[in-house]
């Protein structure tokens, strides 16, 4: 979110009018008057002087705050509304603590996506359309459009509806509600999905994580099913996930394309084999992976491994097996559990045999699909 308004309603705006100028705020080359109420509602600690000097009639700001700012903040008591950016919000955020108004913070934390969690803004953004004070900002923090989202584990209660009215409370263009009508229609028909989960901003997800749990009916639809929904198109050519293996393969992206089951990857070589994927700056915590073979039943794994790393050079060893005769079948698919991992960027199936009896064959790879399930973070 980029930019955010402070004020009052037009209510208690024209109660405020109605009432006599018998306080005054201060400061270098500025001064603003308004009645004791006025004063209380835009700066919290007057009521706390009051009640040790019944008799107080002006307050000093002793904020290194410049006088424009000071200027546009007071007229709110006239009617304006402030807005708020991040360019400006570190002026306001020291009146807000000096005067000890929570609102006026609130909404510089919301601006500046501090100290604030994903449910606190959408709060935030129900308070301000209940007083009138709908929500300016650049759209790509609400929602990139409605076709990229960035999510949160802790709303995944959150229902097409609550979306609705989220954006609802916002300023949107046209295009953007026909796109989130779009949305809202796909929506109900995606199950295991990260857009279950709505996030404002990429900023409030940093260090939180969404779960990604396997389902008997769903073996392919986890991690990289859903950062290609998240990227609109296979992941590798979004460049959201990078792959490599120890010889160069042109179909690399075909193992990352899950939606077409006869669509292979074969790699050919003389040393240790393997498939190697970087998320950049996203790190994931497995608890399970799912396996699909190729066309070529005795190329399938047959001794295997999946190690992770953060550093891509000290590997730890997240699950390890050995002749599952499950899977020697042409596009054979199979979920292994394993004990939940850390978090790591780097992840590499290694695959030390296979089930052909050709020597010049017995560590080549022929997969339709690897999917991972688990927890998925942004660094």
């Amino acid at each position: 979110m980029r930019l955010t308004l402070y004020g009052f309603p037009s209510k208690i705006i024209k109660s405020f009018h109605e009432l006599p100028n018998d306080f005054k705020f201060t400061a270098p080359n500025f001064s603003f008057e308004c009645s004791k109420i006025a004063a209380i509602e835009i700066a919290p600690i007057i009521r706390r002087l009051l009640e040790k000097d019944p008799y107080l009639s002006y307050y000093d700001i002793e904020s290194n705050v410049m006088k424009p700012y000071l200027v546009i903040f007071f007229n709110v008591l006239r009617g304006n509304q402030v807005v708020i950016s991040r360019k400006n919000s570190h002026q306001f955020l020291a009146l807000a603590n000096e005067l000890e108004n929570e609102d006026l913070k609130q909404s510089v934390l919301v601006v500046t996506n501090k100290k604030i969690s994903p449910k606190d803004v959408i709060s935030y953004i129900f308070r301000q359309k209940e007083i009138g004070l709908n929500i300016s900002h650049d759209i790509r923090y609400i929602a990139s459009h409605f076709l990229k989202f960035y999510r949160d584990p802790s709303l995944t209660l959150l229902t097409p509806e609550i979306l609705r009215q989220i954006i609802e409370s916002t300023k949107i263009s046209k295009d953007n509600k026909r796109l989130a009508k779009n949305y809202y229609h796909e929506i109900t028909k995606q199950k295991n999905t990260l857009e279950n989960y709505f996030v404002i901003s990429s900023a409030l997800t940093r260090n939180a994580h969404i779960e990604l749990k396997y389902e008997e009916d769903n073996e392919l639809l986890g991690i990289i099913a859903n950062l290609t929904s998240l990227a609109s198109k296979n992941v590798y050519v979004a460049r959201a996930v990078f792959l490599e293996a120890p010889v160069p393969v042109k179909n690399i992206q075909n193992i990352v394309d899950l939606k077409n089951p006869e669509v292979t990857i074969r790699i050919l070589c003389n040393g240790l084999n393997y498939i190697h994927y970087d998320f950049r700056e996203r790190k994931i915590s497995l608890t399970s992976l799912t396996i699909q073979v190729g066309d070529v039943f005795t190329e399938a794994p047959k001794h295997w491994a999946l190690v992770g790393s953060n550093d891509n050079n000290n590997w730890e060893v997240i699950i390890e097996h050995e002749a599952d005769e499950e899977l020697a079948q042409p596009y054979a698919i199979k979920n292994y559990s394993c004990n939940e991992s850390s978090f790591f960027r780097y992840i590499r199936f290694v695959q030390r045999t296979n089930f052909s009896n050709r020597k010049t064959s017995l560590n080549a790879i022929n997969l339709s699909a690897l999917e991972f399930f688990g927890k998925l973070t942004v660094i």
